[in-house]
């Protein structure tokens, strides 16, 4: 089948995609270049609609869902409104080009909605070259908030090197971090020491009263290598250790849990800066190992939220809901928990953000009754 070019994309691909690139790749030059994806998109069929129209607008979906997972990107439309004029005069005019091509594999009609499946290739270096012109105007608003706790085993209460390497390390990706001297008031606490050492109901307790969306906890310190040689000489040596987990706060969820430390002692004029060293080249080895996977979960394009469905009179009426739900775009999957008539939870695997599906449980005909950070509450009309 021949291959055709696409045009213009929707504003929140767009933005979705300046906020993949400018988060995620840490190295412009290195990304460059093109990516192939496969994926459905649909068109509605509904009373006198053209079913030439319908196709057209099933191959922008396709294309535009195949930007969106091609650079496996998570739409947060809420937080980028500080950069969302800026993002339109320099990005979204210039928006045709970001599909190189695309080849339709199938094609049909199902449940009143054209579905075509299309194989598009993605132009990343076009977005990474459009971004050159306002790459410093851009602000990172739209990256999670990180809470970096990590206790030196040594040291009571006090904030070891390797916290500090974290946070610089941070800092430099131009993520947001909960204040360190915020953090002093809590090292000292139960629900701070539990964290550090795995309670993930305590560390998404304490993330999310700090309005964290990311806690970096565990346990460092370094071990004084007994060298008389060295010692004699005037030179200590030490090796580090760090063990941290990355944990997802709404969710109290292990992202990662690798071990860091040092692949040979670490040497200094005195104990405390052989110490120093070995921390900082402990950090280092964590960072290597973890930061990867936290990066990438931030770019995750699924989020799991909980709807609390009121009002259902029976198991029937709720299984409809159900099944409604998972016909949203970007509903990925569904889960129902605890049914009873007076309140129903159902856990969803979804594109976007609570907002967006909020407005989309009202087309559902659902009242919205409540929206917090990652639950949304319905009542049945």
């Amino acid at each position: 089948m021949k291959k055709k070019t696409f045009g213009v994309f929707s504003a929140t691909a767009v933005l979705a995609l300046v906020f993949m690139v400018f988060v995620c790749l840490p190295a412009r030059s290195e990304n460059a270049g093109s990516k192939v994806v496969v994926t459905t998109g649909v068109g509605s069929l509904g009373a006198g609609t053209d079913k030439a129209k319908a196709r057209d607008e099933a191959v922008t979906d396709a294309c535009r869902r195949a930007v969106e997972e091609g650079v496996g990107l998570f739409v947060k439309s809420d937080t980028l409104v500080k950069n969302s004029q800026l993002i339109e005069d320099n990005i979204y005019t210039k928006s045709k080009g970001y599909i190189k091509s695309y080849r339709v594999v199938k094609e049909g009609v199902k449940d009143d909605l054209y579905r075509v499946t299309v194989e598009a290739t993605v132009l990343l270096s076009i977005i990474e070259k459009d971004l050159d012109g306002v790459w410093e105007q851009l602000s990172i608003a739209s990256s999670p908030r990180f809470m970096v706790l990590i206790y030196d085993k040594k040291k009571k209460d006090s904030q070891p090197v390797v916290e500090n390497v974290l946070i610089d390390r941070l800092d430099t990706l131009g993520a947001k971090v909960v204040d360190p001297e915020q953090m002093e008031r809590v090292r000292s606490t139960d629900v701070a020491r539990k964290a550090s050492e795995g309670d993930l109901a305590a560390a998404k307790s304490l993330a999310l009263k700090y309005g964290a969306e990311i806690l970096i906890t565990g346990r460092a310190w370094c071990n004084p290598i007994q060298d008389s040689t060295l010692t004699d000489s005037g030179m200590y040596a030490s090796e580090g250790r760090v063990e941290a987990r990355g944990i997802v706060a709404d969710r109290g969820v292990i992202l990662t849990s690798k071990k860091g430390q040092t692949d040979q002692a670490q040497l200094g004029p005195s104990a405390e800066s052989a110490d120093e060293k070995a921390a900082e080249a402990a950090a280092k080895d964590w960072m290597s190992k973890n930061m990867s996977k936290i990066i990438a979960a931030i770019c995750d394009p699924v989020k799991n939220y909980k709807i609390i469905l009121t009002g259902a009179r029976s198991f029937d009426a709720v299984s409809r809901i159900d099944d409604s739900l998972r016909k949203l775009r970007f509903t990925r999957n569904t889960g129902m928990r605890d049914f009873s008539t007076a309140a129903t939870e159902i856990e969803i695997d979804y594109v976007g953000p609570i907002r967006q599906l909020a407005r989309d449980l009202e087309s559902l005909r659902l009242a919205v009754t409540s929206v917090t950070a990652n639950s949304v509450g319905v009542r049945v009309k």
